[in-house]
């Protein structure tokens, strides 16, 4: 098929491929999880699937960090025999080292009897994915998360960011081109890049899973907005996960300086580029450090869920280079925050898709504080909130998932 007519027919394909005849016997089925990240929201995204699996009735194994840790009141899940961790390094020597533990993790999912592997966060790691499967030989399916789409993405930035770019977009086009190989994204806009950028055809859409927030009492969120000094008609905006900068916690601060004196700004999550004292010092610099909260470090299921819900709205202060999608706005929109989000593609169309937020344009100071003076207040549809937590349950997540391991089989490359 020509790469004009594969694309302009990629939604027929996706759905071809994942309601169509299957290849694979699910009786027979046996998958290895391979997810060598421990930061961020890696570990829940990998207990999600694997026990949406255990409940579907697939085999798993889990070929991870020793981070990972089996939910209370759980049956414990099939471990590797080894730690599966990928160090925090950059360019060739992640995908160095990433060869030598993709190599084991493919020689012990072949031994353990896996009819499919799958690699959970392929982006910045798809060159030596893909060296080592071709070192290897594995007589299993292929299945590769593209979460992100950064490091196969086109367009934009600089020339040292394009060429960095390339050997990833060489190794994913090839290992597409593979009968035994499907690519799993989580929004259309990243399929049809994919499409029509590197002419990728065996692609599944697939929900990102999010489960809502535990309930926490109304005692509780009183007693701590009075203890960030929030009177009662304060309004809390809360700028969830950490500083990176294409987070924008910086950008959240400045715009915070543009708001009336009711408005309170909540910054939550671990110190990356931004410490917690730069964003003091800045905040102190426009006279806003009273209304400014930082609470700098890792969050705990308990404090995540009661900052969410003692919040008034979801900002999500991102810069252009933000790619992907958000768990924090997912996260918001469970339980019904309104969120303002910037004009980035994925962000924009799940917002609109279930009309619960406000769009600003991205990087824009000014607009960002009117999306935050519109949101606030702002009808949440209840039906619409339901039907996104429907759609993004973690066992419609795993079938999906499971439904696209259907697709292929292993066999010689």
């Amino acid at each position: 098929m020509e790469l004009s007519n594969l694309c302009k027919n990629l939604h027929k394909v996706i759905i071809m491929r994942l309601s169509g005849q299957n290849t694979c016997d699910l009786q027979n089925m046996r998958v290895a999880l391979v997810n060598p990240c421990s930061a961020g929201h890696h570990t829940g995204y990998l207990l999600y699937l694997a026990l949406g699996m255990r409940s579907l009735g697939v085999e798993t194994l889990l070929m991870a960090p020793n981070a990972v840790y089996t939910p209370a009141g759980e049956r414990e899940l099939t471990l590797a025999s080894r730690s599966y961790e990928l160090p925090l390094c950059r360019g060739l020597r992640r995908q160095w080292v990433g060869l030598d533990l993709y190599r084991k993790a493919i020689r012990e999912a072949v031994a353990w009897g896996a009819t499919h592997i799958h690699f959970l966060y392929a982006d910045w790691n798809l060159t030596g994915i893909a060296t080592a499967w071709l070192i290897e030989r594995p007589a299993a399916a292929l299945a590769l998360t593209v979460h992100w789409a950064t490091g196969v993405g086109t367009g934009g930035g600089t020339v040292k960011s394009r060429l960095c770019r390339t050997p990833h977009r060489i190794a994913l086009r090839m290992l597409s081109r593979l009968h035994s190989t499907v690519i799993l994204v989580h929004h259309q806009a990243i399929a049809h890049m994919l499409c029509q950028d590197l002419g990728v055809g065996r692609i599944a859409v697939v929900p990102y899973p999010v489960e809502p927030l535990p309930p926490v009492a109304l005692a509780t969120v009183a007693l701590f907005r009075q203890q960030l000094g929030l009177d009662n008609n304060d309004c809390l905006v809360l700028c969830y996960g950490g500083t990176r900068s294409d987070k924008g916690a910086d950008l959240a601060i400045s715009t915070l300086a543009r708001l009336p004196e009711r408005y309170h700004l909540l910054i939550a999550g671990t110190p990356q580029r931004f410490s917690a004292e730069t964003l003091e010092t800045l905040a102190a610099g426009l006279g806003i450090l009273r209304r400014t909260h930082l609470i700098a470090h890792w969050l705990s299921d308990e404090e995540t869920a009661k900052f969410f819900h003692a919040s008034d709205i979801v900002l999500l202060p991102y810069r252009q280079t933000f790619s992907g999608q958000s768990g924090p706005m997912m996260q918001g929109m469970a339980i019904g925050k309104p969120v303002v989000v910037p004009e980035l593609p994925v962000l924009v169309d799940t917002v609109t898709s279930y009309g619960m937020g406000i769009i600003y344009p991205v990087e824009h100071i000014e607009a960002m504080a009117a999306a935050i003076q519109t949101a606030e207040g702002r009808h949440i549809d209840v039906s619409q909130k339901d039907v996104f937590v429907d759609q993004h349950a973690p066992l419609a997540f795993a079938q999906a998932v499971r439904d696209a391991y259907k697709t292929v089989e292993g066999g010689n490359l």
